[in-house]
């Protein structure tokens, strides 16, 4: 089942969804404030991101042509996952 929520979204110790709304909840639950600037270094597509950023400056990436990278290694993830799940 898929639900839409209005907002973003943290992930909390890879198992709980806690709405943007409700990021008093993340700091109940892990101690820490939730800062979404931090947060967003946490993603995969940053992962991916940083790893082919050639300049070491993450400002930008992606308006520099990089975001396609998020796309294509997204497909690539989606393809492993119906295969093996």
């Amino acid at each position: 089942m898929v639900k839409l929520y209005d907002g973003g979204a943290y992930l909390v110790n890879g198992t709980e969804i806690v709405p943007e709304a409700e990021a008093a909840k993340v700091e109940a639950l892990t101690g820490k404030k939730a800062e979404k600037s931090e947060a967003r270094k946490g993603t995969m597509a940053y992962g991916i991101m940083e790893a082919h950023n050639t300049s070491g400056n993450m400002e930008g990436t992606a308006e520099s042509g990089q975001s396609h990278y998020i796309r294509k290694c997204g497909r690539q993830i989606r393809c492993l996952y119906r295969r093996y799940r």
